[in-house]
């Protein structure tokens, strides 16, 4: 009878580990994540009993967005190591996130709020003495970029002019123009009260390109347009009672809708549209109503009642429709719950939502109420990635590091006094915080299957499954992080593939922009846009992307002189705190000293 042959347990190369383990680190702090993850694999085969393997692999995957999959790691980790702090609330910030992100994508996080302020428009959009705001009869205000579209119909022109001034108000003659249909490149559609459709421009300084080009009559009596892709707008038809879908640039109608269900008392009235990809909020004054039309099926998703006469509506980055009325109440909703009324605004009459904020203007013109956006407490949680840790040598040593915000927290810290504080070595860190300029870069734009286009940083994504490996060949693993990323909305995305590039950008304070020159985005996609501050771009060509100057935080906090941490992540661990008083944003690195002497130059 054979006997058996006992197993042995493979034996460990502990200096070769170690190594592997050191450059890890090393590309990690260079945000060469990639890089960072083959080293640990490698480390790994040498020490299989290497748990601190597991904590590495958590805090990098989190940083591509794998946030389930960093959880998945983080879990093994505290198999071998329950009792340690900072693993144990890493895990659990990584399980919240989970969640978090599908919410987020749903529009189904709560708890967003607004403080609203009031100002006059002259002192809001800076108009000069000699040209003052004095509309006779407005039609709607249209945010784009960082400018505003101000529609006078009885005065027949419309005001350009830019929140906080420092650029000078331009006015545009046409035909009783009701709303403005931004495009990309400086590009706009005028849309008269008679159907008339007009294009304009402005150029790279902001000036007007010339007069308002006609382009042909719709023959509708309109109360508001909006964009849906590069050759597809929506009408809201007042005088035949109905929405007509437009081809652009023949001006053909494609289809009609109404909801069949008016009556003679209660007629079909659409007076404004919000568009949310295929989603389309409608609101009906002659219903006291807003629908939710699928413009893919053609069919009402939900109706909201009990809203008396709904005058306009704008979609937030976080899933809520904003409705003002026409008594100047302005209200939240959100699926599956009955709108809340905010406040009211005594004498407001347009409606629209910039980088997240609210803007109400007034009927005549004078005031302007500007909402500041709170976001939902949890959501701030996530907001942060540390990035590039340094140290500072001398008898005063400092730890200095920098993070991402992701773009609806960075609202609130430009705003609001911030203060930081860390944890490390079981000592308490007060340090100092401030913002520095972060330079964009030239967006990554990433292609449907099928398509080319002559543009510097393209690259074809054949659906979303291939995003991480398209983005390290793209430059990222060099530790060249993009700011923005330009979408084609024609790329197949799944549920996890969209969790994991909002993740993804939320983290790394990128930028999601949509092409969509003919295929109308997903709700789901236009929502990842919003929350990352991304731009709906339409037109076929892709020009300069106007978006707010990205900003970075730069973190200091004075080092104990008598802390010798291992040369191990897990007894190293910073915690990093900002608090802007009314969030707090948290993050965790490695902070090994001696592993940042050895970052400058990794072996590869």
């Amino acid at each position: 009878m054979a006997q058996a042959v006992p197993q042995t347990l493979p034996g460990a190369k502990r200096e070769e580990a170690e190594r592997h383990l050191l450059a890890a680190y090393s590309f990690m702090v260079q945000q060469r994540y990639w890089k960072a993850l083959d080293s640990l694999e490698v480390a790994l085969q040498n020490n299989t009993y290497l748990v601190d393997y597991y904590l590495m692999k958590g805090l990098i995957l989190r940083r591509l967005g794998e946030t389930a999959a960093a959880a998945e790691a983080l879990s093994h980790y505290l198999e071998v190591r329950p009792a340690e702090h900072a693993p144990s609330r890493i895990f659990e910030a990584l399980v919240e996130e989970v969640r978090f992100l599908e919410q987020a994508l749903d529009g189904d996080v709560q708890g967003e709020r607004f403080s609203i302020f009031r100002h006059t428009s002259e002192r809001a959009f800076a108009f000069p003495g000699w040209a003052p705001f004095t509309p006779l009869g407005m039609g709607k205000m249209t945010a784009a970029g960082s400018l505003f579209f101000l529609a006078d119909t009885e005065g027949n022109k419309t005001w350009i002019v830019r929140e906080g001034g420092g650029f000078r108000p331009q006015i545009l003659s046409s035909d009783r123009p009701v709303t403005v249909i931004p495009r990309n490149g400086g590009s706009f559609l005028v849309v008269g009260r008679s159907g008339d459709i007009g294009e304009a421009s402005l150029d790279a300084t902001g000036h007007l390109s010339g007069d308002v080009t006609p382009m042909g009559s719709l023959g509708t009596l309109v109360a508001d347009a909006v964009s849906l892709s590069g050759n597809t707008f929506c009408v809201a038809d007042w005088g035949e009672r109905k929405l007509s879908f437009i081809d652009f640039p023949s001006l053909q109608v494609l289809w009609n809708w109404s909801p069949g269900t008016e009556t003679l008392l209660q007629p079909f009235e659409p007076v404004a549209l919000a568009g949310l990809g295929e989603l389309l909020a409608i609101a009906d004054r002659g219903r006291g109503r807003v629908l939710l039309l699928n413009t893919r099926a053609r069919a009402v998703e939900a109706e909201i009642d009990g809203l008396e006469t709904p005058r306009d509506i704008a979609w937030t980055p976080w899933g809520s429709l904003l409705i003002l009325d026409e008594r100047g109440d302005l209200y939240t909703w959100k699926s599956g719950t009955p709108p809340e009324r905010l406040v009211r605004l005594e004498g407001a009459w347009t409606l629209d939502v910039l980088d997240g904020k609210p803007f109400v203007l007034h009927v005549s013109g004078k005031y302007l109420w500007e909402g500041k956006p709170f976001p939902p407490v949890n959501a701030g949680l996530f907001m942060l990635n540390l990035f590039t840790p340094s140290v500072t040598q001398g008898s005063d040593p400092e730890a200095i590091l920098q993070g991402y915000v992701g773009f609806p927290a960075q609202e609130i810290l430009r705003r609001q006094r911030t203060y930081t504080s860390a944890a490390w070595m079981g000592k308490q860190l007060q340090g100092n915080v401030r913002f520095l300029h972060r330079s964009a870069i030239t967006p990554l734009v990433l292609l449907a299957p099928g398509k080319t286009l002559d543009h510097p940083g393209s690259a074809v994504l054949q659906d979303g499954g291939v995003l991480l490996p398209v983005l390290r060949r793209s430059g990222w693993d060099m530790g060249i992080v993009p700011t923005d990323i330009i979408l084609d909305t024609g790329i197949p995305f799944s549920r996890d593939d969209l969790r994991r590039l909002l993740a993804l950008a939320l983290h790394n304070g990128i930028r999601i922009h949509l092409w969509a020159p003919s295929q109308i985005p997903s709700r789901f996609l236009a929502r990842l846009m919003l929350l990352t501050g991304g731009r709906l771009l339409v037109s076929e060509t892709l020009d300069t992307i106007v978006t707010p100057d990205p900003f970075v935080l730069e973190m200091r906090f004075p080092l104990p002189v008598d802390a010798f941490p291992s040369g191990y992540p897990s007894g190293s661990m910073l915690s990093v705190f900002v608090d802007s008083g009314e969030h707090i944003l948290r993050d965790w690195f490695p902070f090994w000293p001696s592993g940042l002497r050895s970052a400058e130059n990794p072996q590869e």
